[in-house]
């Protein structure tokens, strides 16, 4: 795979960083998201996560999952935790890693998920309730 890379940005700088000492409120945020194409008759299925090191402790991230069903459905998750490997940004669950800097990426869930309607996240809070497991590998 090849790809622009206008700002030149080499292998060793696409990594998850160390929390550099004393510098206060550091943090880190990671993106992913993914789409799969609309097809007749059937609503789009994506992917969205985000994680982000707490400013007061930035060893601890902060993870956020929400899969758009076809049938207008989410399943959403948030996440707390520290990575076992200093090289991922880990909350448990919710982990990415660099497979090939420059080239890969990977994003994995293998937790628990609460399905809402679409509706629900966007007037308030999500309200705890049942949950179920959810498997992704990006």
């Amino acid at each position: 795979m090849s790809f622009d890379n206008p700002y030149g940005v080499t292998p060793d700088e696409d990594r998850i960083p160390t929390p550099p000492a004393g510098v206060p409120t550091w943090s880190e945020n990671i993106n992913f998201c993914c789409h799969a194409g609309n097809e007749a008759g059937h609503d789009d299925l994506g992917v969205y996560s985000h994680m982000s090191r707490m400013h007061d402790d930035p060893h601890i991230w902060e993870g956020v999952l929400g899969v758009y069903l076809p049938d207008g459905e989410l399943l959403v998750s948030r996440s707390f935790g520290t990575a076992a490997d200093p090289t991922t940004a880990s909350t448990g669950p919710l982990t990415f890693s660099v497979i090939e800097p420059l080239e890969k990426w990977r994003m994995r869930f293998h937790g628990m998920a609460r399905r809402v309607p679409r509706s629900v996240p966007a007037t308030g809070f999500v309200p705890d309730g049942p949950v179920e497991l959810v498997d992704i590998d990006l």
